[in-house]
């Protein structure tokens, strides 16, 4: 990533994850109970509009680079996030983990999440995107997550969806490719 990323994930959503009340980590204001129709609660930190920040003579070309970021943080949406791997054990927050990149159909974003720790369990140590903590994870809560992961990256499940219709009606890998870098 360039450095610039990373001062964006620096400046702007490490505090929504490290945001904390006393001792314990607080939901990021995404997250938030009371949304609004304009504002809606979200998983998504979405970068502000071209036109609004240009139209507020805000001339910082970065500002139309920043990608879309997903904040995966399951820890707030069940009551105790239970280990998979020995069942026993109570997995506790253990660090932010590095942005893990995605491709999606028009652009790519990130998701960030957590590493979790069995503590009183198996000393297991799981990322929040981990398998068997997404397969542990309640039903609507599951669906909410984005994308299929690969060993580095990612595809969004847009792009699964195409990748599965385009073999269906035996497109070819060349014809798979002009469909996602949107040529004819």
């Amino acid at each position: 990533m360039p450095n610039w990323l990373y001062r964006y994930f620096g400046d702007t959503i490490a505090p929504l994850i490290h945001n904390k009340d006393g001792r314990s980590y607080q939901r990021p204001p995404t997250f938030a109970d009371t949304s609004t129709p304009y504002a809606p609660s979200s998983f998504w930190v979405r970068p502000p509009e071209p036109v609004v920040s240009l139209s507020r003579h805000i001339f910082d070309p970065l500002i139309l680079y920043r990608p879309r970021v997903f904040l995966w943080l399951p820890h707030f949406f069940v009551t105790v996030l239970h280990c998979p791997r020995c069942i026993t054990g109570v997995l506790e927050k253990n660090g932010a983990v590095a942005p893990r990149r995605i491709v999606d159909d028009d652009a790519c974003y990130y998701i960030v999440t957590w590493r979790y720790y069995c503590r009183k369990g198996c000393k297991s140590t799981f990322r929040g995107w981990n398998k068997l903590i997404l397969n542990s994870l309640p039903p609507y809560l599951r669906l909410a997550f984005p994308a299929v992961l690969s060993r580095k990256g990612g595809l969004s499940k847009t792009v699964i969806t195409q990748l599965r219709v385009s073999n269906q009606h035996k497109m070819g890998p060349s014809g798979v490719r002009a469909l996602l870098r949107g040529s004819t």
